[in-house]
């Protein structure tokens, strides 16, 4: 199923928490444990010449305080098997089939994927992962290792199919262990952003649910240089860029384009 629905208080909460947490997911080098709590926060260890992730065991308890959020996270089909022996995650109370939530390759994708594990893991107490299309790709909020890895795809609308083949139970797919020993199969629940009427032949047909917002808001910007903006004021507007007058100006000041 597609599912996306309007955002809550909690939610949008938590979103703001997210872009205040100071989350590293790229190998951040060190010497010491203590260099990793200065360069971080508290919960992150030196191993092996590099910083651990310091939320491995949960984002609002290792951010909030345990006092304020002692409840931690549960566990999901992508954790270590000696994770819960390990006391980084708990067994969910009741019973619940996991959510697998796809990561677009964007920065508002990846934060709101996120937003959803953290919110399902740590407050509803709903075991989810993430789905990047491709197993050797990881983005696990709660991986030790920090990995930053993009998905594979931008829309992975078969992934969503593969779900309700399976009764809506990812963790049942069997797959490969990478690309070059067999085909990959995809499966989630969610695609949290859809800019495009892709999903229009699959909600007709009953593999998804209707699609709704999330409350997003998305915006194309014109960005300049500081010293272009202060030598052609005009240009930081969009009156000196429009019109048959502005063409050949506009080219002579960028010249051909570079990107």
């Amino acid at each position: 199923m597609l599912i996306s629905c309007h955002p809550r208080k909690s939610l949008l909460q938590l979103l703001l928490l997210i872009a205040a947490v100071n989350v590293v997911k790229t190998d951040v080098p060190c010497d010491s444990s203590s260099e990793c709590k200065r360069l971080l926060r508290p919960g992150s260890d030196c191993i092996n010449g590099f910083c651990t992730n310091p939320y491995v065991d949960g984002c609002l308890r290792r951010y909030l305080g345990s006092n304020a959020f002692p409840g931690g996270r549960v566990c999901n089909s992508h954790d270590s098997p000696d994770a819960m022996s390990q006391g980084l995650c708990h067994k969910s109370p009741f019973e619940y089939n996991e959510i697998r939530i796809f990561v677009q390759p964007w920065e508002s994708g990846i934060i709101t994927a996120w937003a959803l594990q953290i919110f399902l893991s740590e407050l509803l107490d709903v075991p989810a992962s993430l789905e990047l299309s491709d197993p050797m790709r990881r983005l696990n909020f709660y991986d030790a290792d920090s990995p930053m890895a993009y998905s594979a795809v931008g829309y992975d609308w078969d992934a969503l199919q593969t779900a309700l083949d399976h009764d809506g139970d990812c963790t049942s797919v069997t797959n490969p262990e990478s690309t070059s020993s067999g085909k990959y199969k995809s499966c989630a629940h969610i695609i949290t952003e859809v800019w495009s009427n892709a999903e229009k032949p699959y909600a007709e047909t009953g593999v998804i649910e209707p699609s709704d917002y999330i409350g997003s808001i998305g915006k194309n910007s014109w960005y300049i240089p500081m010293a272009t903006a202060v030598r052609y004021p005009e240009l930081t507007t969009y009156l000196g860029l429009a019109g048959e007058e502005n063409r050949r100006k506009l080219a002579e000041i960028f010249k051909r384009p570079t990107t």
